[in-house]
């Protein structure tokens, strides 16, 4: 393996490890689509005692001065996990309406709701016992609201995230709203959310200036190649027959040299005294007319391996702190 085949396959060897490297630094990638997520994560039933059936006991609940039989309080979170900050107001609202609505089945019915926690100012409002209206201005990453529904229903099953009813008409600009039952998972922490601000940026310049560098490289070597092989079996076609005979004579007396540069131009070296062109070469492997499948194999793996460095690149511009 000569010089030029080192240099290509440190490349590929080095892009490869610099991928892995950025998968483990930067995971989880960042997605493309906004993503809102709507979690139950607890349930608790206000009115358990009429669950006794002894003849003596007696409960009546009212809330706010209503009689009620069955009354259930859900915590509900609702958080941005896109990585994307949602906007619902002005001319750059990603939003296809002025609010967001989140419908019950009819089942249920919500009577009142008590904010927990808020992230950013909202206005969360009851239209009516089975629709939510949810205005803001800005929702950035991993902020969240907590609120506690107050639900009544008639089913004697425990509510939860299926309360909620998905409508068919999309409300988020390439974006989904989930409905999660619970918060099963530690949300993963990035490795470079350690990192201050200054030297974060640092190294998502690093890394972009490094994959750039690779894809460029790649790009080269393939043109490389190509026109390497291009050259390579035109000098074969119609050169290899006067190299041969050349260095037939040449080493005449010395069959072990004879033998190690006969059909081989490639590894040949003193051309000082040959008439006619010596043997092309180019920055990348050396492929000889018999070897086509060896070409197009590794036009292919680095075809794929530009493409993957082409969507990091982007990737790591959307992800820049």
């Amino acid at each position: 393996m000569n010089w030029k085949k080192i240099i290509t396959w440190v490349s590929i060897i080095g892009s490869i490890a610099s991928i892995i490297g950025l998968i483990y630094i930067f995971s989880p990638l960042k997605e493309n689509t906004l993503k809102l997520d709507v979690i139950v994560s607890s349930c608790d039933n206000l009115t358990i005692f009429n669950n006794i059936k002894e003849p003596e006991i007696k409960a009546e609940f009212e809330y706010k001065g209503n009689k009620i039989s069955k009354l259930w309080r859900l915590n509900v979170v609702f958080k941005n996990v896109s990585e994307k900050t949602i906007i619902g107001d002005g001319q750059l609202k990603n939003i296809l309406f002025d609010k967001l609505v989140f419908y019950v089945k009819k089942e249920y019915q919500i009577i009142d709701k008590k904010m927990i926690k808020s992230d950013f100012n909202h206005t969360l409002s009851i239209l009516s016992n089975d629709t939510l209206l949810l205005s803001f201005g800005q929702w950035r990453f991993a902020e969240q609201l907590e609120y506690s529904l107050y639900v009544t229903t008639e089913l004697n099953t425990t509510p939860g995230i299926e309360i909620f009813y998905q409508p068919k008409d999309r409300q988020i600009i390439d974006g989904d709203i989930n409905f999660v039952r619970e918060i099963q998972t530690k949300e993963q922490e990035l490795i470079t959310n350690r990192l201050g601000l200054p030297i974060k940026k640092v190294v998502y310049v690093l890394f972009i200036a490094l994959s750039f560098a690779y894809l460029v490289v790649f790009l080269i070597i393939i043109v490389s190649n190509i026109i390497g092989y291009i050259r390579r079996t035109f000098w074969i076609t119609k050169t290899l027959k006067k190299y041969n005979d050349y260095v037939s004579i040449k080493y005449i007396r010395n069959k072990d040299i004879l033998e190690k540069y006969l059909n081989k131009p490639e590894v040949f070296y003193d051309w000082d005294d040959f008439k006619g062109n010596k043997y092309p070469n180019s920055w990348g492997l050396d492929f000889a007319h018999t070897k086509l499948i060896k070409l197009i194999l590794t036009i292919l793996i680095l075809s794929i391996l530009s493409f993957i460095y082409v969507i990091l690149i982007f990737d790591l511009i959307q992800l820049f702190p």
